[in-house]
């Protein structure tokens, strides 16, 4: 497996040291860049491949990685600082071990998964309430593989790119799948320097929200328009409760 790590002004890039200290190879670890300035300055702090191509958006930054690692591909946030895992009870900061067992999990798939992610929420409440895996899902940007060759992120999308990607493979008749049982820590969305911390600032994010409920009508916003969920509407046929009671 390689990691892949889309960074935008964020040079100290917290998770090479994250994937570092949990033994994975600096060899497997690729920083993407979007500009001359960053590879510069990320060059500088890092010995790990960095990979430049210029673009405006953290889609584009992705898409640069998928294009040119050919490996079993993991993307990930520049900004995280542990991963953890659920031991029944709770979720337990173990980078080294929450990767393994992560990795363990990969083995059961079947071949129409087209994206996999993990939890975005580390609250042991919220991973009471659920089950194992959860299909047909959106996804968020910190963790995902993406096992269809053919899928990239659409760079028209300046933020909400990871919930797009994750409505268009559904369409396909693709599916998505999270693992609940494992989760990243990292800083909420938009609260650290760099990134897409500007975009969040100026309340960008709603618009996307809004924008991405009238290109997919599956897709239904929370009250704040800051995230949402997949939900499909089933028609009932003519006599349909008629017939079943015949």
């Amino acid at each position: 497996m390689k990691y892949g790590i889309a960074s935008y002004h964020r040079p100290e890039c917290d998770t090479v040291k994250t994937l570092l200290d949990a033994g994975i190879n600096p060899d497997d670890i690729i920083i993407s860049v979007q500009c001359q300035s960053d590879y510069e300055e990320y060059s500088k702090r890092h010995k790990v491949k960095i990979i430049y191509a210029e673009n405006d958006c953290a889609g584009g930054n992705r898409n640069n990685l998928l294009k040119n690692i050919n490996d079993d591909l993991c993307l990930l946030d520049d900004d995280v600082k542990s991963f953890a895992y659920w031991n029944g009870e709770k979720y337990v900061t173990d980078t080294k071990k929450a990767l393994l067992l992560l990795t363990e999990s990969l083995n059961d798939l079947f071949d129409d998964v087209a994206i996999i992610g993990i939890s975005a929420s580390g609250n042991g409440l919220v991973r009471k309430g659920r089950r194992d895996t959860t299909f047909m899902t959106l996804l968020q940007g910190t963790f995902l593989i993406i096992r269809d060759k053919d899928l990239f992120f659409d760079e028209r999308w300046k933020m909400v790119e990871d919930y797009e990607i994750s409505l268009r493979a559904v369409h396909k008749g693709r599916a998505t799948i999270r693992f609940n049982n494992f989760v990243a820590n990292k800083p909420k969305n938009g609260t650290n320097k760099g990134g897409l911390h500007d975009r969040y600032e100026n309340g960008e994010q709603k618009r996307w929200i809004r924008l991405l409920a009238k290109v997919y009508p599956e897709f239904h916003p929370n009250k704040d328009n800051t995230g949402g969920c997949i939900r499909f509407k089933y028609r009932r046929r003519k006599n349909e409760n008629k017939n079943l009671q015949n």
